[in-house]
């Protein structure tokens, strides 16, 4: 399989495609080209489904926050694979790891969505 990492830079930002996207009343702004790069994955394997695990960094907020702030980062990154791409629902799983699972050393590099397609 393959992995691609989409780095969220600022709270509310996660690296996706153009787009401002709301759940659970808070709008996520998403840019950049990574979900391009895993739906253009996507398309060329028709099997393929991606499995994406959002995750926080401890240094910030709490167990509670920070859940519920990984599972919106994997919700931005599936929607953006629907509602720009024309991905599946049936190829996407989402999964969240909140802080309990800190795949970084650098607090900030752990406020990511990790996907891996297989």
């Amino acid at each position: 399989g393959t992995t691609i990492y989409v780095q969220d830079e600022d709270e509310n930002k996660v690296l996706a495609e153009d787009g401002d996207y709301e759940i659970d009343g808070k709008i996520y702004t998403v840019e950049g080209g990574k979900v391009k790069e895993i739906a253009d994955y996507l398309k060329k394997n028709q099997r393929a489904v991606v499995e994406i695990t959002g995750h926080a960094d401890k240094g910030t907020g709490n167990a509670k926050i920070n859940q519920k702030l990984s599972e919106n980062r994997a919700k931005v990154v599936a929607q953006a694979l629907i509602k720009n791409y024309g991905i599946a629902e049936s190829r996407i799983k989402t999964a969240a790891k909140g802080d309990t699972v800190q795949p970084f050393e650098k607090a900030a590099e752990n406020r990511v969505v990790i996907c891996e397609l297989e």
